[in-house]
């Protein structure tokens, strides 16, 4: 009877493993949409729940670039020693901001795709 539910196993495992490719999926890019999904779920969850905490944060943080702009406060971020800190290699890329954010959605669609159905699923929970 152990036979069976092995064999059993191994014939779902080679037809996922098919479909898998069959459609150009790998192990790791299923990965990666499925953290994706994950982490929008649990965004939209979040948000659901504590949007007015949000909603403060963002109007406090353009309180504090409006008071920046107006030269009555001054916040300094040393870029290098955080990059070195954390061992981010800078890249500098020429262009505006949005067609930068553009070409990497473009260039990471199905990954986009995937966070905002997990957004979506989480916002209606």
């Amino acid at each position: 009877m152990q036979e069976q539910a092995v064999s059993l196993f191994d014939k779902l495992k080679n037809m996922a493993e098919n479909f898998l490719e069959k459609i150009n999926l790998t192990k790791h890019k299923l990965f990666d949409l499925v953290v994706a999904a994950g982490v929008g779920f649990a965004v939209g969850f979040f948000l659901k729940r504590y949007a007015h905490y949000v909603c403060a944060f963002i109007i406090f943080v353009i309180f504090i670039m409006v008071l920046q702009k107006f030269e009555l406060l001054q916040i300094y971020i040393n870029h290098p020693k955080v990059e070195e800190t954390f061992g981010i290699q800078s890249t500098h890329i020429s262009g505006d901001s949005i067609s930068i954010f553009w070409d990497w959605i473009k260039i990471n669609g199905s990954l986009t795709v995937s966070f905002i159905i997990g957004l979506l699923i989480g916002l209606r929970c």
